[in-house]
């Protein structure tokens, strides 16, 4: 039974309009080459001046430009109207999955405290 209960609210996610408008914009963010290319580039970015925080030695100069390089890539991300479009969507869909575990969190709690009596 719970397992059947956990397929239909999979199958309920999926059909929300906060699953499909996040999966459009994701699709969109994707045919944009010039946008991935920025993405991919961003998050390489990331992991490089990751990597040199950990290493010793003299690389402040290196670490101080590409800290001015990330900043620059995440400007020009975020100006993206299709990438602002993704950031939205995916915080709408997180918004449902918040007021669904909510509800069952308050529903579970309910359900204890029955047993209980």
């Amino acid at each position: 039974m719970i397992l059947e209960k956990a397929r239909e609210l999979g199958i309920a996610l999926s059909e929300s309009d906060e699953f499909i408008n996040m999966t459009r914009t994701r699709e969109a963010m994707e045919a944009d080459t010039q946008l991935m290319d920025e993405l991919n580039e961003y998050n390489a970015m990331q992991e490089s001046i990751a990597r040199l925080l950990t290493m010793d030695g003299d690389n402040q100069g290196e670490i101080q430009q590409m800290s001015r390089d990330i900043e620059r890539l995440h400007d020009e991300l975020i100006a993206n109207e299709t990438f602002r479009a993704m950031l939205e969507a995916q915080a709408e869909f997180q918004q449902l999955m918040k007021r669904n575990n909510r509800h069952v969190h308050r529903r579970g709690k309910q359900g204890r405290r029955n047993r209980w009596r």
